[in-house]
């Protein structure tokens, strides 16, 4: 391809996933990633979208900061980062494929049952808030997909709009945290990761503005809707992918 080509796709896919990051508050590496990867190395991509995800959610959660449920995030942030240093043992021991088969279904199932209106709603929040947040958190430190349980468990609350956003936007932020963390242990991030990030960052926060923007004229039920469809389609893409590189390794 073409760079000038190259280039333009690539800010065109940033500026898309800002936009779904500032309207939802979360969705950004849902859409860099299976669209990337197909461009730009793996080892440099992924470092350089959770970069991208820790910035533009301090900036959205500085935004929404009066909206933010602390005492409904915190034991769910405790869970996940119990569960990051889990994840990855479970990669060792589990075959990725399997794991994304078994995820994708899982999500896929639960998205559509909250699409069409039902739900299982829990009185006491507390019970459930931290394994939430170990299972994020397993997920993150296995397949990458730490938001899906998050997501749904607020859908499932119909927690209010203003709030969702802050909540996934704070949580994801310090869950982000962590992330890098490890990640630079493990020597991830690179002079090639901090380049493709900082050239690229300035559009994701253009997205950011603009999808904030119309996030304020979105009613509440739409809003849920658009939640809903992006995590149902995570998990459908873990399906598709688990299966392929499943069928392929037979």
């Amino acid at each position: 391809m073409d760079f000038g080509y190259f280039l333009i796709l690539v800010l065109l896919i940033v500026l898309i996933a800002g936009f779904i990051q500032g309207l939802v508050g979360f969705g950004s590496g849902l859409v860099m990633v299976p669209t990337l990867v197909l461009f730009i190395e793996p080892r440099v991509l992924i470092p350089a979208v959770l970069i991208h995800g820790l910035i533009m959610n301090e900036v959205l959660a500085f935004e929404a900061r009066k909206h933010i449920q602390k005492l409904k995030i915190a034991p769910i942030l405790l869970g996940g980062i119990l569960g990051l240093p889990f994840g990855a043992y479970l990669l060792v021991f589990l075959s990725p494929d399997i794991l994304k088969i078994l995820i994708g279904s899982v999500i896929v199932i639960f998205g559509l049952v909250l699409l069409s209106g039902r739900g299982f709603k829990v009185q006491n929040e507390k019970v459930l808030s931290v394994p939430i947040g170990v299972i994020s958190g397993l997920l993150n430190g296995s397949v990458s997909m730490s938001g899906p349980p998050v997501i749904l468990f607020f859908a499932n609350q119909n927690i209010p709009k203003k709030n969702f956003r802050a909540n996934t936007v704070t949580y994801f932020f310090f869950l982000n945290v962590a992330t890098l963390l490890v990640f630079t242990l493990m020597g991830l991030i690179t002079v090639e990761v901090l380049v493709l990030a900082g050239w690229t960052l300035p559009v994701a926060l253009l997205g950011i503005f603009i999808g904030t923007k119309i996030s304020k004229n979105v009613n509440e039920k739409f809003f849920r809707r658009i939640a809903l469809i992006l995590v149902s389609m995570a998990g459908l893409m873990s399906l598709i992918g688990g299966l392929i590189a499943l069928i392929r390794s037979l």
